[in-house]
């Protein structure tokens, strides 16, 4: 079974990832926090309030076509 099918606070949409700023910069804390009841929580569990995590958009077919366009385009004016 992958780990992709498995509820949990790790691959959930509500589920963020805590950061911290000590004096520069920012780096990942190792916690995570629940937008959707707005606590910490552990990534191990889920609740009611689990959904599927939402895809970016530049996974999207037609931001995929029109970047090939756009390198194409690149390539056709600037050859050497």
């Amino acid at each position: 079974m992958s780990g992709k099918n498995v509820k949990s606070c790790k691959n959930c949409n509500a589920c963020k990832i805590l950061y911290r700023q000590p004096r520069y910069g920012f780096w990942r804390s190792g916690g995570h926090y629940c937008t959707a009841f707005s606590r910490p929580t552990n990534i191990k569990n889920y609740c009611n309030g689990w959904s599927k995590k939402a895809r970016p958009d530049y996974y999207l077919k037609e931001k995929y076509e029109q970047a090939l366009r756009d390198i194409a385009w690149l390539l056709n004016h600037f050859k050497n």
